[in-house]
């Protein structure tokens, strides 16, 4: 028992080195100089670049033009030997999501 109240009084001691530690790493931050630094992030993009907030209509719009493009890449031919190919890796066809 008095090994265990000795390890626990160093615990202690160990657990208030620290806090004095923090405290001293808390004032050095108080003290360090951050410039304002103000930036304007734009980030109305992002909602059509994950496909977020976009209307059904949008959607049928946007997977009538993919398929569209689908097939006027298996008129061209290599592109459209490639194309098979990573259909076929997938399981079935993939529209082609071209970015303008």
């Amino acid at each position: 028992m008095d090994q265990l109240n000795e390890g626990v009084a160093q615990m202690n001691e160990g657990l208030g080195q620290v806090n004095t530690a923090v405290d001293g790493f808390k004032k050095a931050a108080d003290d360090l100089l951050v410039p304002d630094l103000k930036f304007d992030f734009d980030f109305s993009h992002v909602g059509d670049a994950v496909g977020a907030a976009r209307t059904p209509e949008e959607i049928a719009a946007r997977d009538a033009q993919d398929h569209r493009m689908g097939m006027l890449l298996d008129l061209l031919p290599g592109i459209s030997d490639g194309k098979d190919v990573f259909e076929g890796q997938g399981g079935g066809e993939r529209r082609s999501r071209w970015r303008r």
